[in-house]
């Protein structure tokens, strides 16, 4: 899993790709360190490049749930881009869209 950044003037954009690894919900802290920078961030992280295969998407929500905690304790802002169907029910399905600050318009994210 890598995480793709680009810094806009008001918001920041992080791409989640690839297999999705446990691990990396203990590594957010000091990935988003640097990021941060002691000021409100806005984030918006598109997780739609994340892979979902060998049923891992319940990990998911750790994921979400330590960038969450990271961005809110840095009195920001963090809204979710997820447009894949699959995804989009399982939030929905389990109530967790309740959760977290989805975004439906996929053209605010810039491709990289």
């Amino acid at each position: 899993m890598e995480y793709r950044v680009i810094v806009l003037k008001t918001q920041t954009v992080i791409k989640v790709i690839g297999p999705f690894m446990r691990s990396s919900i203990y590594t957010v802290s000091s990935f988003l360190k640097p990021l941060i920078n002691n000021s409100a961030p806005s984030i918006c992280l598109d997780i739609d490049g994340l892979s979902d295969e060998g049923g891992n998407m319940i990990f998911y929500v750790g994921l979400l749930n330590a960038f969450k905690k990271e961005i809110k304790q840095a009195g920001g802002t963090l809204c979710i881009q997820a447009s894949r169907p699959k995804v989009k029910s399982f939030f929905q399905k389990y109530r967790l869209d309740k959760m977290f600050n989805f975004i439906q318009d996929k053209q605010i994210l810039i491709q990289i």
